[in-house]
């Protein structure tokens, strides 16, 4: 048995299928070479329709991510206003330094998906870079 040419070779990182998970290969198609991106699966996409995938995939974590920064200030707000034999403690989770980290991490992460402009994935062209 003979081992791969590409043994002991660094590998770039495999690209997971948006609707799956699975992994993609990348092959060309046609005499343009039209570059497809299949799953194991069969789902298949073009480079900009993997990216858009992607990017959408992208801002629907980065907004469960807010909502997950900011469940534990409410909850620290909510623990530190209830009364009851448990609110000095309460009271101390909830302290400001902690409570406000949370609130400054929502808010920029906010401010990242309100901006309306598209989420930067890397060095791309773009109008600026190509003169336009």
């Amino acid at each position: 048995m003979r081992l791969p040419s590409d043994v002991g070779k660094v590998l770039q990182p495999a690209l997971v299928c948006p609707e799956c998970g699975g992994a993609l290969s990348v092959r060309a198609e046609g005499d343009a070479e039209y570059l497809l991106f299949v799953c194991q699966v069969g789902h298949s996409y073009s480079a900009m329709a993997l990216l858009s995938e992607k990017e959408q995939r992208l801002e629907q974590v980065l907004w469960s991510s807010v909502y997950l920064v900011e469940e534990p200030a409410d909850l620290l707000t909510d623990l530190a206003a209830q009364g009851g034999p448990d609110r000095a403690q309460h009271e101390w989770l909830a302290g400001r330094p902690r409570k406000e980290r949370l609130r400054d991490q929502s808010r920029r992460l906010r401010q990242l998906l309100n901006d309306n402009g598209p989420i930067d994935l890397g060095d791309g062209p773009t109008p600026e870079r190509d003169g336009a």
